[in-house]
C-alpha cells in the first residue's frame, strides 16, 4: 500500500514538472500588475526593472524610429504620393481581429491618410508552420499585400501575435525561452522580408480560461499566459543589446520591437487598469473571438495606436504627441465610439462632439430612427432590419455622416469609400500671426521652441537641398505653408536676428510634410 502511495505521488510530481506551473489563472499574475514583484524568478512589468514604461533611451529611439515612418513609393523611396503599409501577421485570431481592423482603420477619424492596413493572418498557421521561409504562408500573404496595392518595400509597421502549438511544454523557463528564440527569428525574418520594416508590435494572447473541459490542450492555460512573458523577454533582450535583435547602426538585423496592447486577464476578472475580457467576447471553443470580440479587440488595437505617444507619430495624421512632452498621458483626449449592433461606425474625440447629440438613421431619404444620445466612451445603437442606411451624428455645431449595410443576420458593414466626416476646424484669423501647417496653427509650439528669440527667419529646402522658401520674422506674421508649397516633405531651418542657426531639441522634427 505504501509503495502504491509513493508511486502515485511520484507520478503526480512527474506530471507537474513535465507540464509546468498551475493552469489556474488565479495563480497567474498579469505581467503589468506585478511591478517589481517576482513570478517564477522573473520580475514583472512590461518593460525592464518592473516598469510598464520604456527606458528613456529606448523611448527616444522608438520616437525617432516612429518619426522615420513616411509614405514610400513601390520601390521603397520616400514619396509624397506613397503609402505606409501596416500589416497584422499571425494565425486565426490575427485573421479574425484583422477583419475588424480592415473596417475600423479606414473609418477612424484622424488616421494617417497614407496608411494602408493589410490582414496577413491565416487560420491554422502557427510558428511551426510559418518559420520556414519557403512555407506557402508567405506567398499567400504577399499576394494580399499586392492586392492591397502595396509592395513589400512599403510595409513599415507590423503587428505580430503568434504561438507554437506543437510545443507542449508548459514549464515556464523552457517554454518562454524556446518561444523567445522563435519570436526573435520571426522579427529578423520579417525585417529581411520587408526591407523597410521599422516597428514590430507584439501582443500576448488573450486568456483561454473559457475553454470547455473536453477541448484540446494545445491552447489551454498557462500557454496563453506564458505567451505574454515571451513578448516581454523578447523586448528586454533587444533593449539589453542582443546583437541578434540589433535595430540600429550598420549591424541592424531587426525592426524595433514594442509592446502592443497587453490582452491577458485572469478570466473575466478586470485587471488593475480596468481592462477585462468577458465571456461574450470569446466563442464556445474558448479560444477564438465572437463577432463582438472581433470588433472590441480591433478597437483596443486602434485605441492603443491612437493614444500611445510613440504610435501616434505614424498612425495619426496630426499626432498630439508631437506637441507634448514624451509620455505625457494627460495629453491623450478621450474618444467616443459609436457602435451599431456590434460594429463601430464612427469614433470621435470628446472635444469634437457635444455632451448631447442626435443619431439619425435614414433609408433612402426617409428617417427610420432618430435618438438623442449622451456622449460616452461607447454609444450602442440597435438596428433591427436589414438594408442599406445612411447615418448622421450631429450636435449644434458638428455633423458626421456615413453609410452602412445591415445583412440578414443584422451584422453591420461600414461602406468606407462612401463614408464622409465633416467637422468645423478652428478658425484661424488671417489677420493674426500664425504658422499654419495642413490647417493647424503651430505658432504656439514654435514660440515655445524658439524662446527667447523675438525675430526669427525660416528657410525651407526640398529633398534635393534646393531652397524653395525664405520667410522673414515668422513669429509676427500670418503664414499658411499649404498656400506657399507643393505637397511633399521639406527641411526647415530657423535663424536668429544675427543670421545664426537656432539649435532645436533633438526630438523636434526638422521636416515639414505638406499633405495637400
Amino acid at each position: 500500500m505504501k509503495r502504491k502511495i509513493m508511486l502515485g505521488l511520484f507520478s503526480a510530481l512527474s506530471a507537474f514538472f513535465a507540464h509546468g506551473q498551475s493552469s489556474n489563472v488565479n495563480e497567474l499574475p498579469p505581467i503589468d500588475e506585478l511591478g517589481t514583484g517576482m513570478f517564477m524568478g522573473h520580475q514583472g512589468g512590461l518593460y525592464p526593472n518592473g516598469s510598464n514604461d520604456m527606458p528613456a533611451a529606448f523611448y527616444a529611439d522608438a520616437v525617432e524610429m516612429a518619426k522615420s515612418v513616411q509614405p514610400l513609393d513601390k520601390s521603397g523611396k520616400p514619396s509624397a504620393d506613397g503609402k505606409i503599409g501596416l500589416i497584422g501577421l499571425g494565425a486565426s485570431t490575427v485573421a479574425m481581429f484583422g477583419n475588424g481592423l480592415e473596417t475600423q482603420v479606414p473609418s477612424t477619424p484622424g488616421v494617417n491618410e497614407e496608411l494602408v492596413f493589410v490582414n496577413c493572418g491565416i487560420g491554422g498557421q502557427d510558428l511551426s508552420d510559418i518559420m520556414d521561409p519557403a512555407a506557402k504562408f508567405w506567398g499567400a500573404i504577399d499576394a494580399r499585400v499586392k492586392e492591397a496595392g502595396l509592395s513589400l518595400e512599403q510595409v513599415q509597421v507590423l503587428w505580430f501575435q503568434e504561438d507554437n502549438l506543437r510545443n507542449k511544454d508548459n514549464a515556464f523557463d523552457a517554454r518562454v525561452n524556446q518561444l523567445t528564440k522563435e519570436f526573435a527569428f520571426m522579427a529578423r525574418y520579417c525585417k529581411e522580408h520587408y526591407p523597410n520594416l521599422k516597428l514590430f508590435y507584439v501582443s500576448g494572447r488573450h486568456t483561454t480560461e473559457f475553454m470547455p473541459a473536453d477541448a484540446k490542450d494545445k491552447h489551454r492555460e498557462p500557454k496563453a499566459y506564458l505567451n505574454g512573458w515571451v513578448c516581454k523577454q523578447l523586448i528586454e533582450n533587444q533593449i539589453n543589446g542582443d546583437p541578434d535583435l540589433a535595430y540600429k547602426g550598420p549591424n541592424a538585423v531587426a525592426p524595433l520591437i514594442l509592446w502592443g496592447p497587453y490582452f491577458w486577464t485572469q478570466g473575466e476578472k478586470p485587471r488593475a487598469d480596468g481592462y477585462a475580457i468577458t465571456r461574450d467576447l470569446i466563442s464556445n471553443d474558448g479560444v477564438h473571438p465572437t463577432d463582438k470580440g472581433i470588433q472590441r479587440i480591433a478597437k483596443d488595437l486602434i485605441d492603443f495606436w491612437r493614444t500611445d505617444a510613440v504610435s501616434q507619430l505614424w498612425f495619426l495624421e496630426n499626432p498630439q504627441s508631437a506637441d507634448v512632452d514624451p509620455g505625457d498621458a494627460l495629453a491623450v483626449e478621450p474618444y467616443m465610439h459609436v457602435i451599431v449592433n456590434t460594429t463601430e461606425v464612427q469614433s470621435l474625440a470628446y472635444n469634437n462632439i457635444d455632451p448631447e447629440f442626435n443619431f439619425i438613421l435614414l433609408r433612402d431619404t426617409v428617417v427610420v430612427q432618430k435618438e438623442k444620445l449622451n456622449r460616452n466612451e461607447e454609444v450602442v445603437v440597435r438596428v433591427q432590419e436589414p438594408g442599406t442606411y445612411k447615418f448622421l451624428i450631429a450636435d449644434a455645431t458638428h455633423a458626421y455622416a456615413g453609410k452602412i449595410e445591415v445583412d440578414s443576420s443584422l451584422q453591420v458593414k461600414v461602406i468606407n469609400d462612401k463614408t464622409t466626416t465633416t467637422k468645423p476646424g478652428k478658425t484661424i484669423d488671417p489677420n493674426q500671426p500664425a504658422w499654419v501647417v495642413n490647417g493647424a496653427n503651430k505658432l504656439p509650439k514654435l514660440k515655445r521652441l524658439l524662446d527667447p528669440h523675438e525675430v526669427v527667419k525660416c528657410v525651407m529646402k526640398d529633398g534635393s537641398g534646393k531652397e524653395v522658401l525664405s520667410i522673414e520674422d515668422i513669429l509676427h506674421k500670418h503664414t499658411d505653408l499649404n498656400t506657399l508649397l507643393e505637397r511633399g516633405d521639406y527641411v526647415v531651418t530657423f535663424y536668429d536676428e544675427n543670421g545664426k542657426v537656432i539649435p532645436l531639441p533633438e526630438e523636434f522634427k526638422t521636416t515639414v510634410r505638406i499633405k495637400y
